[in-house]
Order: C-alpha cells, then structure tokens, then sequence
C-alpha cells in the first residue's frame, strides 16, 4: 500500500475489509505484517483494481 497515493476512496476495503481497513485518517492499510492468505488473491485483485489512485499493488514475496 502506497500511503502517499491514498486518499481515502475506501474501494480497497469496502473489497476486503478484512484484511484491508482505514486508519484514523480514513487512509487504507493492510492489516497485520502485511502478508495475506493466497485464498484472498482473487479479492486483492479486484481491489487492487478499485483503487482509483493506484495506491494498492500486489507482489510476490521472493522464496527464502
């Protein structure tokens, strides 16, 4: 989650409110470290879609 592209719209969490949620701000974050559950990509994506600033993008963490 890019924080200095957020502004609040809320696409992101209204997708995935669990593992996306807004701070004090209204800003998005991913709740936790970070890392999701591969049974929630299909619903990232559609998140990472919403974002109509480009704020969320999904990588692929490299194998240890």
């Amino acid at each position: 989650m890019d924080s200095d592209l957020c502004v609040g719209h809320g696409q992101c969490y209204l997708v995935v409110p669990d593992l996306i949620e807004d701070d004090e701000r209204g800003l998005a974050h991913v709740r936790g470290d970070g890392q999701v559950p591969v049974d929630h990509l299909e619903a990232l994506q559609r998140a990472e879609k919403s974002c109509p600033e480009g704020a969320l993008v999904l990588t692929e963490d490299a194998p240890d």
